[in-house]
């Protein structure tokens, strides 16, 4: 059996002797100071990288938290005009919710948002202020369809956001066209109230484009009665009941006003004290009146196609000339024309632009158009402001690519309103970028730990 000083004086035996064949002290002197240096630079670039980290991970969190709206003043009589330049919102700007109610609005574009910061991507309606800002806009039961074509219109004068809403039906609903579409909504974007009107339907509604008429908004609806959605066919038929007429001035609203009562609103535009509607199968058009009522006006001496833009005065006119004739396309454009209303030269037309690459979006005064140009080289649009008598351009919004599906719409008092300069606005960026330095730096901490736990070992 092995006793306890047998088993020490065997581990004296065994022990280093102290011999030149061992490390000599002075190495050992050495190596000690070699490591302790490498631990010091260790030591101080993780202290650096730290400091770097975290100052960039409070830049991303404070990049995040510091995006502001500018808020046009609550007022409804704020003067609307063009911004400079449009600018595609980033998918994390936040919305009216987070945001409040950003005053009037100059301008709608559709692009991405993400409402979360792990959620995917869905297309939303973003406002731009009078004053610049831009915020995604909390638009409740908004009904994603293809009836229309675009399913929000903006006032003239930027307050109200009318648009289609979705909901339950009585019955099956018809859904081969997106949403169900219930009733109608205006937002506020003064208050950030939103006023519903919803209809009792069997299937969903009908519906055509909403329309403005001053302060009045017009709604064509009809009740679909029947459908069939099959991979073999697909239809629907429907009663036209007539319009929802919504005076936001007083409040007042008529769910039912007949449909004989006003005229189709194909290509209708904005006109003075009133919305301008053409004829079906000619070039003649009438001033029509939110109460129904209707002015003729004039007719061109030639077929017209789009709608008829009259000027603030009322004494001018400018469609695109038709040159395939009626029922007939060949997807030329057209000539760009005007004409006067009235006088000795009423309806002859007078050629402002041989080939037009895009369309007129309205008169900014009695002389001066704003239409839209396409520029091939970066696929971008423009609006340029055209002197009608002088043929002069002088371009006063860019738009850029990066819009989706919807076209920009433009309230129309801006068209007619003073021009402002429109600098980027400091987006939010991706908060993913946040979440992502903060692991680095976890992973940091986590591995020098355990390099200095190994090394004191």
């Amino acid at each position: 059996m092995t006793t306890l000083k047998q088993r020490l004086d065997q581990l004296a035996e065994d022990a280093p002797d102290g011999s030149a064949s061992q490390t000599p002290e002075g190495d050992l002197w050495r190596r000690g100071k070699r490591l302790q240096r490498r631990q010091g630079v260790v030591t101080a670039s993780f202290v650096a990288a730290l400091v770097i980290g975290i100052g960039a991970l409070s830049s991303l969190v404070m990049d995040a938290r510091s995006y502001s709206v500018p808020v046009a003043d609550n007022d409804t009589e704020v003067a609307l005009g063009l911004p400079s330049r449009l600018y595609v919102p980033s998918p994390w700007t936040p919305s009216t919710d987070e945001t409040g109610p950003i005053g009037p609005l100059v301008a709608l574009v559709s692009a991405y948002r993400r409402a979360t910061t792990w959620g995917g991507e869905a297309q939303a309606f973003a406002g731009v202020s009078a004053a610049g800002g831009y915020a995604f806009l909390t638009l409740e039961d908004l009904a994603d369809t293809e009836q229309p074509e675009t399913p929000v219109a903006p006032s003239p004068d930027g307050r109200w956001l009318a648009y289609y809403l979705t909901g339950a039906t009585a019955s099956d609903p018809y859904v081969s066209e997106g949403d169900p579409v219930v009733g109608v909504a205006l937002y506020d974007s003064v208050t950030g109230e939103t006023k519903r009107t919803v209809l009792e339907t069997d299937h969903g509604l009908h519906v055509d484009d909403l329309t403005w008429v001053g302060d009045t908004l017009l709604a064509e609806y009809g009740q679909i009665t029947e459908f069939s959605s099959t991979p073999e066919s697909s239809g629907l038929s429907a009663d036209i009941v007539g319009f929802l007429r919504w005076d936001t001035s007083d409040g007042a609203l008529e769910p039912a006003v007949p449909y004989k009562v006003f005229p189709n609103f194909y290509e209708s535009s904005p006109g003075p004290d009133g919305t301008l509607v053409v004829k079906r199968g000619r070039c003649a058009f009438d001033l029509l009146s939110a109460d129904g009522s209707i002015e003729p006006l004039s007719r061109l001496d030639v077929l017209c196609e789009g709608p008829v833009h009259l000027s603030p005065d009322g004494q001018r006119v400018v469609t695109t000339e038709d040159v395939d004739g009626a029922g007939r396309s060949t997807g030329r454009p057209g000539p760009m024309v005007v004409a006067d209303v009235s006088g000795p030269d009423e309806g002859v037309i007078r050629v402002l632009d041989e080939k037009p690459d895009a369309g007129v979006i309205g008169w900014a005064d009695d002389t001066h158009l704003i239409v839209q140009e396409y520029d091939e080289t970066d696929q971008s649009r423009r609006y340029v402001s055209l002197d009608v008598d002088t043929g002069e351009r002088v371009e006063v919004m860019e738009q850029p690519r990066g819009f989706l599906e919807y076209p920009v719409l433009i309230a129309s008092d801006a068209l007619t309103g003073p021009g402002f300069a429109a600098p980027e606005p400091d987006f939010p960026s991706n908060p993913r970028y946040a979440w992502a330095l903060g692991g680095a730096l976890v992973v940091l901490l986590g591995g020098n730990f355990l390099w200095r736990h190994r090394v004191r070992r």
